[in-house]
């Protein structure tokens, strides 16, 4: 079966692609030449695409640009498709087996952000709110993310990031670091926040290839008794799933 395109669905998308093929402000008339479209209906729907706020109107040179609420419409599915299929799997049984909140992180420029979670099954956890950010210097997360950087690269990032560190920052990123070089986990209670703890291995996207960090977040007292098995169920399970473990 055959679906039909709606003409002006079809052009306004059409005209999207012209304007990520120019990557400059175009005016109607040389979309309407371009994409041979009548000039009447080109102006009609750049008009309707300006009154939505997707586009911006340069009154002076009669041009047309895609708007920032076309790059805030859909800037989450950059996120969305550099998800590994691998690494949600590995986090369903992660979270069956440890019954605890699982994350799935990504550096974003200064801050590490949760991209994707999985609530915890105990009667008492740690919540998960997908869109979170974390600082990269106060964070378990954080840290983690910046594994596999120089000290220079990281010392670069912390100064020009707009929260302040201190040397004990660094001091704490070099400890986390060592325990990742010993054991591909790192595990650590009360290191930012008082109450609760995480298992946190950093992992490369085959789609992308960029890190991410699988965190397993719990109360302390229970990353405490269990972190170690829950560091022994993770690498195992990154075997079974075939992910790939950052090094350094």
């Amino acid at each position: 079966m055959t679906t039909k395109v709606i003409k002006s669905v079809g052009r306004i998308f059409e005209i999207l692609e012209l304007f990520e093929e120019e990557r400059r402000p175009l005016a109607a008339k040389e979309i309407s030449k371009q994409l041979d479209y009548p000039l009447m209906s080109t102006h009609e729907l750049l008009k309707s695409m300006a009154e939505l706020g997707y586009a911006d109107y340069d009154q002076p040179n009669w041009s047309y640009i895609p708007s920032r609420k076309l790059i805030q419409l859909t800037g989450w599915l950059e996120e969305y498709h550099d998800r590994d299929t691998n690494i949600l799997n590995l986090m369903e049984d992660l979270s069956t087996i440890t019954k605890e909140t699982i994350n799935l992180s990504q550096q974003v420029d200064h801050q590490v952000k949760i991209i994707h979670g999985i609530e915890c099954q105990h009667p008492v956890g740690v919540s998960v709110k997908v869109g979170t950010l974390m600082p990269l210097s106060k964070s378990l997360t954080g840290v983690v993310s910046l594994y596999g950087l120089s000290q220079q690269e990281i010392e670069a990032k912390f100064k020009s990031g707009p929260i302040p560190y201190e040397n004990d920052d660094l001091e704490c990123v070099k400890k986390i670091h060592t325990q990742l070089d010993e054991s591909q986990a790192a595990i650590q209670s009360d290191l930012f926040v008082n109450g609760i703890g995480a298992v946190c291995i950093p992992v490369k996207s085959k789609p992308s290839n960029k890190t991410f960090v699988i965190g397993i977040v719990g109360p302390s007292d229970r990353i405490n008794s269990s972190g170690s098995k829950y560091k022994s169920e993770l690498l195992k399970l990154t075997k079974k799933h075939k992910i790939q473990i950052v090094k350094r």
